[in-house]
């Protein structure tokens, strides 16, 4: 019956849970189990035996088998969604000139240069190490408030204005953002109220306001793993959403579009209820990027790029918070990625 089975052409794979029974010859049906998946080897054949069943006899072809149904289902699921991976045709994922990488790695030490520990970067600093990967942070930054106003005249009102102080992390818990500013009267009391709050003034950042779907984007790096980008539902709820995908660089575009398609948000950058599709190659392309800056500059411990507006016009980087330390876990050269054999 099981030959039948599986020649019929209606199955992939098939479970089998053999049971041990007062009236059954258990020896005799792992046998029989080995002797069918000799006969068709190309179709995995998964046992569950139950009830103290002999194990099958070792053959070139052998039976797997698991504990539990539960695990055995689980197995035949990543075995799924692994071939569906290899399936996938991969374009090498693209590498940063390495002159550029030298360059780019002599001026990261220069600003780690006296900060052992590590440090965050100034607004205008993470601008301009992210500029090199052709991501733009949204915005100009202020010293004062007249230059608050003055960058809003060139930005045009309404505007955004948040604290730009490296040493802030989480300023919308500190009321240190203001949104739907259209004066500069407004410009002048958020300025004051951000001196306030932090016992002194600070650079501010300028913004237009702009709309899109929410993604947050970002570099870890684990001290076993090595460095991680991530892609996850944006905005100040992107804890409580729990809604991210890790993927270990260098990154290729058909990964980067995978990881994109797994979250549960997809359906809001893919044009919801008739809403404008975002920018989803742009939002590609810079995950790429991340990718590439991961590598090259392994001393960027933390990059967190939140939120992401993703809307039709393009992808724009609202926030952008980055921490330089010395260079933990596996050498960023070495390899780390599984990549289909050809």
């Amino acid at each position: 019956m099981l030959d039948t089975i599986i020649t019929s052409g209606e199955v992939d794979s098939v479970l089998i849970v053999p049971v041990a029974t007062g009236v059954t010859d258990g020896s005799a049906t792992m046998t029989g189990l080995s002797a069918v998946r000799e006969r068709h080897p190309d179709v995995p054949v998964i046992a569950v035996p139950l009830g103290g069943l002999p194990p099958a006899a070792k053959t070139e072809h052998p039976i797997t088998t698991y504990l539990t149904t539960a695990s055995a289902v689980r197995a035949l699921g990543r075995a799924v969604r692994y071939a569906e991976w290899l399936a996938v045709e991969r374009a090498a994922p693209s590498h940063s000139e390495p002159a550029d990488v030298v360059r780019l790695r002599a001026q990261v030490r220069q600003q780690l240069s006296g900060h052992p520990d590590g440090r965050w970067l100034t607004p205008d600093e993470s601008a301009g190490l992210l500029s090199g990967y052709g991501i733009d942070l949204l915005g100009e930054t202020a010293g004062s408030a007249s230059g608050a106003a003055a960058a809003a005249a060139r930005l045009g009102f309404p505007i955004a204005m948040k604290v730009a102080d490296p040493d802030v992390v989480h300023k919308t818990d500190r009321g240190l953002v203001r949104i739907g500013i259209r004066t500069q009267s407004e410009i002048k009391k958020a300025f004051r109220a951000f001196a306030r709050e932090l016992g002194h003034s600070s650079d501010v950042l300028v913004q237009p306001m702009v709309s899109g779907a929410e993604v947050a984007l970002g570099v870890v790096r684990d001290p076993a793993l090595g460095a991680l980008v991530m892609v996850a539902a944006g905005g100040i709820a992107t804890d409580v959403w729990d809604d991210r995908a890790f993927l270990v660089p260098p990154i290729a575009r058909a990964d980067a579009q995978r990881a994109v398609r797994s979250l549960r948000v997809w359906p809001l950058l893919d044009g919801f209820r008739g809403a404008p599709r975002g920018d989803v190659a742009g939002l590609e392309s810079m995950i790429e990027a991340l990718g590439r800056l991961a590598i090259d500059v392994p001393e960027v411990a933390e990059l967190d790029l939140n939120p992401v507006l993703v809307g039709p016009e393009g992808c724009l980087v609202v926030d952008a918070k980055v921490r330089l330390a010395a260079p933990v876990g596996p050498d960023s050269a070495a390899p780390r990625q599984l990549r289909p054999v050809v």
